[in-house]
């Protein structure tokens, strides 16, 4: 299944001159991926860009508005747009919480 990403994507050459934005150098236009997003200046770079784009449409631009995620610890409320964001917060200032330390990703056949 194909992510809704590539419909809010831009090609970055276009997003340079509109911008300002600095142009890649050739080594890393080969080696990652660079996507932007149609909706706003924001540019992703990396093994990661398309997942990062997408995540950013999803919390910046969906349907629903941003969304916003609240720390449930008594005295704490704190609130995060993202789950990640609120897992660290939990780990950095409850710690008596005991959670588990992030996983490293998989790498991918052939990757060193």
């Amino acid at each position: 299944m194909k992510p809704i990403l590539n419909n809010h994507s831009r090609d970055v050459s276009s997003l340079s001159a509109e911008f300002g934005l600095p142009t890649q150098s050739p080594e890393l236009r080969s080696t990652y991926q660079t996507m932007a997003c149609r909706q706003c200046s924001s540019v992703y770079r990396g093994e990661w860009a398309n997942h990062n784009l997408d995540r950013h449409v999803k919390s910046k631009h969906g349907l629903d508005g941003p969304k916003v995620v609240r720390c449930e610890i008594l005295g704490c409320g704190r609130q995060f747009r993202r789950g990640d964001a609120l897992l660290v917060h939990r780990r950095r200032h409850h710690s008596h919480l005991k959670i588990a330390p992030p996983q490293a990703r998989r790498k991918r056949y052939g990757e060193r």
